[in-house]
């Protein structure tokens, strides 16, 4: 990423979030408060259960893409990419291998399309961030500990507050790609499989 991007996103914290800017752009020390996710803890490897991926993607922001597992009834986390100004044929060869379902940002229709035609098992992820964000709550999380990224924006994904300290009922956006990318792959998979969760 550019400099002036990079000064421009900081800049940018100061109306979506005081805690990220007292940390990222002013380099103070600050606890960020109202995290999402706190039912998750550290593991050393995955198990061999039902693998599905979720890909946010970027290119001045990183593209990003997690590979969730399913196992008797909990889910685990692999950070599998986390890499900007990547190009979809550089994408497509990064992701070489993967034959599970990948779910991904339904609004870049035509990035999914050419990676379906280069012969991946890839659909358009729903993005409902509210709901998703209940589905991923509502199963424990296990993060691999290698996925160095994966634990920073877990860490820190956190509800964005009004200038009176107010919670708002939406998460703030700053280091969530990995964050989206998961909700899109458990959400969606979820809800295709129990349908009634659509109307929660």
């Amino acid at each position: 990423m550019s400099e002036s991007y990079i000064n421009e996103k900081l800049l940018a914290l100061k109306d979506q979030d005081e805690t990220f800017y007292k940390i990222y752009a002013l380099g103070q020390w600050a606890t960020p408060q109202n995290v999402i996710y706190t039912h998750w803890d550290i593991v050393e490897s995955l198990p061999d259960g039902e693998t599905i991926h979720g890909l946010d993607f970027g290119f001045n922001n990183p593209t990003a893409l997690v590979r969730v597992v399913f196992y008797d009834g909990e889910c685990y986390l692999s950070e599998e990419l986390f890499e900007s100004r990547l190009t979809n044929a550089e994408l497509i060869a990064r992701m070489e291998g993967i034959s599970s379902e990948i779910y991904a940002d339904c609004a870049e229709p035509n990035r999914i399309e050419e990676i379906s035609r280069a012969g991946f098992n890839i659909h358009p992820a729903n993005k409902d961030v509210s709901k998703g964000i209940d589905t991923v709550k509502s199963m424990k999380l296990h993060v691999l500990s290698s996925s160095v990224n994966l634990l920073a924006e877990i860490r820190g994904y956190k509800w964005k507050e009004d200038r009176n300290g107010n919670v708002m009922d939406e998460p703030v956006k700053w280091n969530d790609h990995l964050m989206d990318a998961l909700r899109y792959a458990i959400h969606t998979h979820t809800i295709a499989f129990q349908p009634s969760l659509r109307y929660l």
